[in-house]
């Protein structure tokens, strides 16, 4: 594991005449940092330090445009899983996926398990021809849910699992949001829970996918850690 990272040759640095006094993106004032010599240490990794060889590499070597081409490129990437009833509907269906391929924040793969009969088979065949390769239907045989959904998660490569319910509509704004969270104001989320989604790191979701329900088991979870650390804020402020 990355514990450290150096600002020597990042381009996102601020000099002045001889020392390092800055970062373009704020890192150091969201991030665990020291000073070593003329420059900065991130006690931690930084998923945005770039060298003068990716800088070259860039169309546009404008500050604002190296700014947004690094956002771009540490963007949180997330899958979105639909696991459907025996009694989906069509139009249930094609609602979902017309809202994901209109979405501007594209998931890197969309998995909707479905059960393996005749009906769904030919449902599959109707909509391939409209669907590029992130599309990825599994058939199955399994009655219980959550082993259906483990088989789809020990695929995905993705940081996030976007549990989109049949016929709803993808949350554009919240992918922003956790990505936005995450990778520029640097604050983790961990879930995003409504009747419409469930939204949670792929980690999470492994720790807990062999337990009988995995969703309300992270959902308690996220829940004590966040009592845990509302606990501990409060106690520092007192003391202090």
């Amino acid at each position: 594991m990355i514990n450290k990272t150096l600002c020597e040759h990042c381009v996102f640095k601020i000099m002045d005449e001889t020392d390092q006094v800055g970062c373009h993106l704020d890192r150091l004032n969201k991030l665990p940092n020291h000073k070593d010599g003329l420059y900065q240490v991130i006690d931690t990794y930084c998923s945005t330090c770039r060298n003068i060889y990716w800088k070259s590499a860039q169309e546009d070597k404008n500050l604002l445009s190296l700014i947004d081409a690094v956002y771009e490129e540490v963007k949180t990437k997330f899958d979105v899983i639909i696991v459907c009833a025996d009694d989906l509907t069509e139009d249930e269906l094609v609602a979902s996926l017309d809202s994901i391929k209109l979405s501007p924040y594209k998931p890197d793969k969309v998995f909707i398990s479905l059960s393996n009969n005749r009906n769904n088979k030919f449902l599959i065949s109707k909509m391939l021809s409209r669907l590029d390769s992130r599309y990825d239907f599994m058939l199955s045989f399994e009655k219980e849910q959550n082993l259906r959904i483990n088989a789809i998660v020990q695929k995905s490569k993705s940081t996030f699992l976007y549990f989109l319910a049949l016929g709803e509509s993808i949350n554009n704004k919240l992918m922003e949001d956790i990505s936005q969270s995450i990778n520029i104001d640097m604050k983790p989320k961990l879930t995003f829970i409504s009747n419409e989604a469930f939204v949670c790191p792929a980690f999470l979701y492994s720790h807990f996918m062999y337990v009988e329900e995995p969703f309300k088991s992270i959902e308690q979870y996220v829940k004590s850690i966040t009592e845990d650390t509302a606990a501990t804020t409060k106690d520092n402020s007192t003391d202090s």
